[in-house]
């Protein structure tokens, strides 16, 4: 009995300590403390209000009291809004500082001393109908800017509901928070990979479904066409994934959407601003800029704007 009691507080202890050193671990390398959601009727989440977390990199993450992320709370009359998914919200391993919403008022500020406060309502995995609501509950003025950037999946994923994603909408203060996190993250992934088949719409090749996306898109278009007619600072980016240069996978569609939508004065592609050298050195991954691509982006976003600006 007492050998047994011996071999279970050994494994108890072995358990415990594992469990220990990968708490440290996963705290030193930015887990254990997740940007935190809230749940809208209108949105169908956003981002909690009021947070400043580090996470990955040591990349500070601040969430103000409008839901919006920002590098500073420096209010000045004139604002510029970005909206858009993931790739506009940059990433928990994107630094405030160094987002292209963030560079781009500093862009300005330099070459055209003119002030702005920017910032980014970007929210990691939105679709269209989520995108499109932000833009229309968006408290702006007259003379404010409205950038709104769109990458092909927004278009399939519809109004994409927190419930569905490994996201969190409480905080969880345990001493092992950075191993429960990792441990939430793998379930779901678990769940998804004996569930769904495929997590979004992949089939590029089935031509009955690329019909309809291309009509899905066409009535999307339309919807955000009324609102540049209405406010000619409102301005419509589409971002590129590396398999459109690559020529492979949703490059049809993106070509589709790039070619029959862009008119260079509020609907642009990045596609036809940027220089194909440099696209291999921007990617985080297919989609998501890395921080050398925030400043790429900075740089043709500032150049999109100052056109307007002048011309006001």
């Amino acid at each position: 009995m007492i050998k047994l009691l011996k071999i279970l507080i050994t494994i108890i202890v072995s358990f415990l300590s594992i469990l220990l050193l990968s708490e440290i671990y996963l705290r030193h390398i930015g887990l254990g403390n997740p940007l935190i959601y809230k749940t809208s009727l209108r949105y169908g989440y956003l981002p909690l209000e009021n947070q400043k977390i580090v996470r990955f990199n040591g990349s500070n993450i601040t969430i103000n009291n409008k839901n919006f992320r920002t590098a500073n709370n420096i209010d000045f009359d004139k604002k510029i809004f970005f909206l858009g998914d993931s790739v506009t919200y940059g990433g928990s391993y994107i630094d405030d500082k160094n987002l292209f919403s963030n560079k781009v008022c500093k862009n300005i500020s330099k070459l055209n001393n003119l002030n702005y406060s920017c910032y980014n309502g970007g929210v990691n995995a939105y679709g269209f109908e989520n995108i499109i609501k932000r833009l229309q509950f968006l408290e702006y003025n007259k003379n404010d800017f409205v950038v709104v950037t769109f990458i092909l999946g927004n278009f399939y994923r519809n109004f994409a509901q927190i419930e569905s994603l490994p996201y969190f909408t409480k905080k969880n203060e345990s001493i092992f928070k950075a191993n429960f996190e990792l441990l939430g993250f793998l379930i779901d992934k678990f769940r998804n990979f004996l569930r769904f088949k495929n997590k979004e719409f992949s089939d590029f090749k089935n031509q009955n479904e690329l019909n309809y996306l291309k009509s899905k898109i066409d009535k999307d278009i339309k919807i955000l066409r009324e609102y540049t007619h209405k406010n000619k600072n409102i301005i419509v980016l589409f971002s590129p994934s590396q398999n459109y240069f690559q020529k492979k996978n949703s490059f049809i569609m993106e070509e589709y959407l790039f070619k029959n939508y862009t008119d260079n004065l509020n609907f642009f592609s990045i596609s036809d601003l940027i220089d194909e050298g440099i696209i291999e050195k921007i990617y985080y991954d297919n989609v998501h800029l890395n921080k050398y691509g925030h400043k790429v982006y900075s740089d043709i976003i500032t150049n999109i704007l100052l056109s307007k600006i002048i011309n006001e």
